[in-house]
């Protein structure tokens, strides 16, 4: 609990001091979503600090840019002897600042385990319907949202998914991200720049490695193709482990390394992985799920 006091005098030091909580530091696209809320915010006044419930990669690029952020692992649970002490040191943290703004679905669902907060609570759902698989988050979230002054989701997908499972007094609002300007280099085919051969068709297939994402489908499919077909395409795989499902990202790894025509450049920062469109010719998004992809926004950007 302690460890939050630095925090809180911190908060009462700036302006207009803001929480935002997102459930990880990676770079994938709710992350970085709010790491961009939290750049327009510092513009217009405001003193924003992330928290996370892991680290990752993204905290280096979010400290770069000058956002305070910190990592907090240990929340609130009825198991524990010191669950009330926790949740004490939680509300007078949240009650430093001017108002919280929930990320991501397990963090707005963690809520309902601490004391009501007098602080205006927004929550800007990024999640689609494979959240509900969730019992943490089927045991909480109508409660989870009934304490907030605002619901917004990122897509009228996200809205489907959830508004069943809350209270119909709950007003959901669109609001979805924007993402930066992308340099227009004229979208030159990469085999015009790297001098291959015209015939060489690149393909990328961005996103966390999950399921959800599709990876195990676009792998299968790759081997179905016609050997003509293949030989003449290449596949570049980019992005994020989960330890979740970490069978997959071994199998992706295995994968790229015995196919001479696919490659796996793991998981990048925003800025490198943004040049990869200009050396592929194709975006792919083969996802199960997904509400409101980041990288597709970006790839039509680039055209």
């Amino acid at each position: 609990g302690n460890g939050f006091e630095p925090w809180i005098k911190w908060a009462e030091q700036q302006k207009r001091p803001v929480l935002l909580i997102s459930h990880e530091y990676s770079n994938t696209g709710a992350p970085m979503a709010l790491l961009w809320m939290a750049e327009s915010m510092k513009k217009i006044g405001l003193s924003p600090l992330i928290v996370s419930m892991s680290s990752g990669n993204l905290q280096s690029e979010i400290t770069r840019k000058g956002i305070e952020n910190i990592v907090v692992t240990l929340f609130p649970s009825p198991v524990r002897l010191e669950y009330e002490v926790e949740r004490q040191w939680l509300s007078r943290f949240f009650e430093a600042f001017d108002f919280v703004l929930f990320n991501c679905i397990i963090g707005l669902c963690w809520s309902a385990d601490l004391p009501k907060i007098s602080k205006p609570c927004i929550c800007w759902i990024h999640d689609g319907p494979c959240a509900m698989k969730n019992v943490f988050v089927t045991s909480r979230l109508t409660e989870s949202i009934s304490r907030m002054s605002l619901v917004y989701a990122v897509s009228q997908f996200t809205i489907d998914a959830f508004a069943p499972h809350c209270d119909k007094s709950v007003e959901f609002r669109m609001y979805p991200y924007g993402v930066a300007d992308i340099e227009d280099n004229s979208c030159k085919c990469c085999v015009e720049q790297s001098g291959e051969e015209t015939n060489t068709i690149r393909f990328l297939m961005p996103g966390q490695i999950t399921k959800r994402k599709g990876h195990h489908i676009l792998m299968d499919a790759i081997m179905s193709m016609p050997e003509e077909y293949r030989k003449k395409s290449k596949f570049v795989f980019a992005g994020p482990k989960s330890e979740a499902e970490r069978d997959l990202y071994e199998r992706v790894c295995d994968y790229a390394e015995k196919n001479e025509n696919v490659e796996y450049r793991g998981e990048l920062p925003h800025d490198k992985f943004i040049k990869l469109y200009d050396e592929v010719d194709v975006v792919l998004c083969p996802s199960l799920e997904d509400p409101l992809p980041i990288v597709c926004a970006e790839a039509l950007s680039k055209g």
